[in-house]
């Protein structure tokens, strides 16, 4: 059986393209045969009171375990007294990277297990990483990738190579075997084909996020002031991935286009809903149009890829 691997280059925070990594392995581990790394080279302590390093009572560790459950199998109420301690154990361990600390947003408690911090090789048939992982490499980070095929997804960071303010990820590839998955805004000069493709989100993750309370009831949607998208032009938004989750669960979310200064990803992913991206308005979009275009199924480009 062929190995596949996802792997994510992580820094500090957690941001957009760490969560559609995430997303990408939750939807495709019941579909292929298929591991995740996230490579962590600084991880780091945090101050013994931290209120994040609080560990949960046994209670609150069930509740929560039980909460995660969505896609998978239903949590006994004993769970064994060995997988309760670990579990137990890995809430309280200090760290500085958000999802070891039973993060509700990701509702998922196996990405503990996903860690490496001196693991500098990774070797599959075919990988599976986002453009920023190819972009550590290409400035001089201590990974190596040996692979048949290379499977890229995009991210505000191809964005960046496209229009050179990033070097040229297509160094970073270990093969001539490569496919870049895009929308059409991150589409680039490229050696390798290219693939029109967008991110799919996985609903186990938005229903922790939604059980969490991280969702607003009303959403406030702009570009401006956001320093991560900000280039000399103004802001490109990749997925605007808060509008959408916030759409998923019928909230009121109103759109405004200050900072934007291009058909950018995100003009991209609202015109899949025939919604005008370069227009000021509320937004309300179908459960039925949400699911066609933005939760994973067997048809989707990156499985067809990998089959």
């Amino acid at each position: 059986m062929k190995k596949i691997l996802i792997l994510q280059y992580y820094k500090s925070i957690v941001d957009g393209v760490m969560t559609s990594m995430i997303d990408t392995y939750l939807n495709l581990r019941w579909h292929v045969d298929c591991e995740f790394k996230i490579i962590c080279p600084e991880l780091y302590l945090l101050e013994e009171n931290d209120y994040y390093n609080q560990p949960l009572d046994e209670t609150q560790n069930h509740q929560y375990l039980k909460s995660t459950g969505v896609d998978a199998k239903p949590i006994e109420e004993d769970l064994p007294t060995n997988i309760e301690s670990t579990l137990i154990r890995m809430n309280m361990i200090t760290t500085g990277i958000p999802f070891l600390k039973f993060n509700r947003n990701f509702g998922e408690y196996d990405l503990f297990h996903c860690i490496t911090q001196d693991q500098k090789k990774f070797e599959a048939d075919t990988i599976i990483c986002s453009a920023r992982l190819l972009y550590e490499i290409v400035v001089g980070a201590d990974v190596e990738i040996k692979c048949d095929k290379l499977i890229v997804l995009d991210s505000l960071d191809t964005y960046r190579s496209k229009i050179g303010v990033f070097p040229n990820i297509d160094y970073a590839s270990p093969t001539d075997n490569c496919v870049y998955l895009s929308n059409p805004a991150t589409f680039r000069v490229t050696q390798y084909k290219q693939i029109e493709w967008y991110h799919k989100f996985n609903k186990s993750r938005l229903l922790s996020r939604k059980k969490a309370g991280k969702l607003s009831d009303v959403y406030n949607f702009t570009r401006a002031g956001k320093e991560k998208t900000r280039t000399e032009s103004g802001h490109f938004e990749n997925i605007g991935k808060g509008l959408f989750e916030h759409l998923l669960f019928q909230k009121t979310v109103n759109y405004c286009t200050d900072g934007m200064y291009m058909r950018d990803g995100m003009w991209h992913y609202l015109n899949l809903f025939g919604v005008d991206g370069e227009k000021d308005q509320q937004i309300s979009l179908t459960e039925n149009e949400m699911s066609r275009h933005l939760l994973f199924h067997s048809d989707d480009p990156l499985l067809k890829e990998l089959l």
